[in-house]
Parts: C-alpha cells; structure tokens; sequence
C-alpha cells in the first residue's frame, strides 16, 4: 500500500483519543479528502468496528461520493483489499463495513434506520453543518456506543451562523473531549490550479466578507445582501458571566410583537480601556414591558450596585396606551424601582447612519480603547448582527414576517437596543467619533501564504 503525506495540521485526526474531531474551515481545504483517506485506513485496523460515513441528503453514494473514496483506494493502490457496491465499501483483510447513508429521508428523518446499523464504532459526518439541530445529531452520536471498540465521532464542516448548533455546543465553550482542526485553502495551495487560485484571491479583493467566510471559515452567515453589521464576527462572542462587582446597563426597545427587547450589558473601565460586556438579553414573545421588567427583576433581584437605564428616547413620548403623565421611561423607574435606578436617555436618538458606521468601527476594533464582547446568552442579538440588511438608503431595512396573523418585523429589534446602549452609555466617546477627534488603532496588514504542498 502506498503512503499519502498530509498536512501536518490533520496529523491530530490520526493521533488523538477523544471520541469527537471537528474539520470546519474553508472550500479547497482538503478536508474532505483527509475524511476519506481516514476512514480508509480506518478500516484495516481490527480495533476499529464498521464505519458509517454520512451526509444529510445523500440520495444515490455511488454516483457522489463512492467515487471519490475510490480514486483514494487507487491512490494507496490497494483496490484489492475491497469490496465496492453501490452503497458500502468492505475491507476484505478486516471485514469491516464503511456504509454510506443520508440522514434526510424523502418521507423525513432517517435516523432511526441509521441506528439499527450493527458494530458502528467511527461515524464520519460530511457536511455536517446542514444537521439541522443537536437532537437530529444526537441521535445518531449516542448510537456509536460500542463496548468492544473505541467510538469516534468525525464533523467535517464548512462554518455556518454563530447561532448554529455546533457552534454553540462545540465552539462557545471549546470541549475537552474534542479535537479541533481549522483548515483553509492554504493548507493545500500547491493541489489548486492557478486558475481558482485566482478566482480567490479576486473574491479577497472585492468581497471580503465571502472571502473570510467561504475561503477561511469564519462562523457567520456571508454579508451578501448588505447587512447593516458588516464587522460584526464570531471574535466578539465571548462567555460573559454576570459580575456583581460591576454595574448593571440596560437597554429597551419598545415593542410587543414579537417582543420587547431588552439588552443587559456591564460596562467599566480597565486599563483606560472601555469594556462593553453584553452579559444577556431578554425577548419575552408577546409580553408586555412590565413583564419584561419583572423578569429582569426577579434574573437580577440580588443586584446591589447601581443600575443604569437607556433604550429608545422615543420612549420618552406620551403613548396612548398609558396613562397621562406616564411614558416607558417612568414606567421602568416604577417597575425597577427597589435597584435605585438611573436614567441615561438622550432627547432624541442618534442619526442612524452615523451610529451604525460607529457600531461597526467599534467592532472592527478599529478604536483599542473600545472593547465589546457578547455573551453567546445573546441569541435573539447575534440572529440580529447576522440577518438586518441595510435598505436602498443606507438604514436598516425593514423585512417583515408573520407570526400567525400578525405582522411582525422580523430583525433589529434587539440590535436596536444595543445601539441605543453602546451610544447612550458613551456618549463622549461617540461625540467624538462625529467630529473626527477619535485617535483611531493603526492597521498593519501582514500576508502570508502557506506553501504546503500537502492535503
């Protein structure tokens, strides 16, 4: 059999004993390769049971992926050490078994045939992050559960949204029974013809989001329709704890469908940095604003230092459905009273274009001493950063949906109320930015391309 040398970055796939790998990053990588060769070689080893390799629609294995795996067995030039068919592939030395299957079936799931497979102990998902959620997943993972040989589970992926299931249960907080390989086509440049390599380097130049997500595998949906929050990426998620040595900031924006939204942040000082952590969000669907309050009062009952309120200054308008001399803002300092709070609430709200292209620069970490970081808590608000596009005059688009029979706007909601607090709350940093006296960070832009000539 003949040796394949890969990159040295899948040399963990080979070598390490947790029961789960993810290969996520970007097209051209190679990494599906290395899943097939993997499983391959796999499969001589008598310690390892049969194998299913899978893909959420996999209709017809011979035509789309068996094809593959055998121009890998021609590679190691061991065809006769299997037996292929239509949709399995058995090592003739071991007698192991590598079954191809969908998970989707034309009638639904087809996960409850997948579990009857016997003596699986490698499953190996391709396209994983199509799975469409972690129970979907979950049937199938706890399936491989062999007491006679060691179970792996392999995600081969290309990164999706930040709200995807393998990012919140595999990324948010990295697992230690997991091994994580991040690959680009980089890792395998001397395997791409010039041709491609320069459709990439075109895409680099005048689309870089796709370039960053596509080609680099940057978590995130692709900012391909002009979405309002196009600096926002998966480096600003960090798990941000509530921390009752600081100060609690809030943020409203007042709706009822399909809620009014709430954004919790602390913000400090540290270091003559200012530090914006948004530690929760509250999006209680068709509630009220008391009953927004009254959960943040019962979440945070125990807060002891001060509390500091900001939201949509229209708030501060007389409405029809309250009563005379009442507007949300007094009904917030009535609902959270027993905290003492604070108002923060301009006259009016900031233009919009001009405190969007601030919310961007802020997160780009344009200016070093402005550091926002994002609770992965924050569901409704990370959606929001990677689904609000901008409309024709610069704005944010106003994309509507039903709910039953009612007509709701489907984002910016909670990413409105995160401007409201990220302007409101610093005030004097934005004035600045306005009038052009903010010292903005030096760029350095370095480039490097690996020249492996390895998958």
């Amino acid at each position: 059999m003949n040796n394949i040398t890969i990159n040295t970055k899948y040399e963990p796939l080979f070598l390490n004993k947790n029961r789960y790998t993810i290969l996520a990053g970007g097209r051209a990588s190679g990494k599906s390769f290395v899943g097939i060769l993997y499983a391959l070689t796999e499969s001589f080893k008598k310690t390892v049971g049969n194998i299913l390799i899978t893909r959420y629609t996999l209709t017809s294995a011979n035509v789309s992926i068996i094809p593959d795996f055998l121009a890998c067995i021609q590679m190691l030039n061991c065809e006769k050490s299997f037996k292929i068919t239509k949709d399995t592939i058995v090592n003739l030395t071991t007698g192991n078994t590598i079954y191809f299957k969908g998970i989707k079936a034309s009638s639904g799931l087809n996960t409850a045939n997948l579990k009857s497979l016997s003596n699986i102990s490698l499953w190996i998902s391709e396209e994983s992050e199509e799975i469409p959620d972690y129970e979907t997943f979950n049937k199938i993972n706890y399936s491989i559960r062999s007491k006679k040989f060691e179970n792996k589970v392999i995600l081969i992926l290309n990164p999706a949204s930040k709200t995807h299931w393998i990012h919140e249960h595999f990324y948010v907080d990295k697992r230690d029974d997991a091994t994580y390989i991040q690959t680009t086509y980089l890792d395998n440049i001397r395997n791409i013809s010039q041709s491609v390599l320069d459709d990439f380097e075109r895409m680099k130049l005048i689309d870089l989001d796709r370039y960053n997500k596509v080609l680099l595998g940057f978590w995130g949906n692709i900012n391909s329709n002009g979405l309002v929050y196009n600096k926002f990426n998966e480096s600003k998620i960090i798990n941000n704890k509530y921390n009752p040595n600081h100060d609690l900031h809030i943020s409203f924006d007042f709706n009822t469908n399909p809620y009014c939204a709430c954004i919790i942040s602390q913000i400090y000082k540290e270091n003559d940095k200012t530090i914006i952590k948004i530690i929760d969000e509250i999006t209680l669907r068709n509630s009220t604003f008391q009953e927004t309050c009254e959960f943040f009062k019962n979440k945070y009952i125990s807060h002891q230092r001060k509390l500091y309120i900001t939201g949509d200054a229209s708030g501060r308008n007389a409405n029809a459905a309250l009563k005379k001399n009442e507007n949300f803002f007094t009904l917030a300092l009535n609902y959270l009273k027993i905290f003492n709070p604070i108002l923060q609430v301009p006259i009016y709200n900031p233009a919009i274009l001009e405190r969007i292209d601030f919310i961007n620069s802020s997160l780009s970490g344009l200016f070093e001493y402005l550091i926002i970081e994002i609770s992965p808590n924050c569901k409704e608000l990370i959606k929001d950063f990677e689904n609000t596009k901008l409309a024709s005059d610069g704005k944010k688009s106003k994309e509507k949906g039903k709910v039953g029979n009612v007509t709701i706007e489907l984002f910016g909601h909670t990413s409105d109320a995160f401007d409201y607090l990220c302007v409101n709350f610093n005030s004097a940093i934005y004035n600045k930015f306005l009038t052009g006296n903010l010292a903005q960070k030096p760029v350095t832009i370095k480039r490097s391309i690996n020249k492996s000539n390895h998958f």
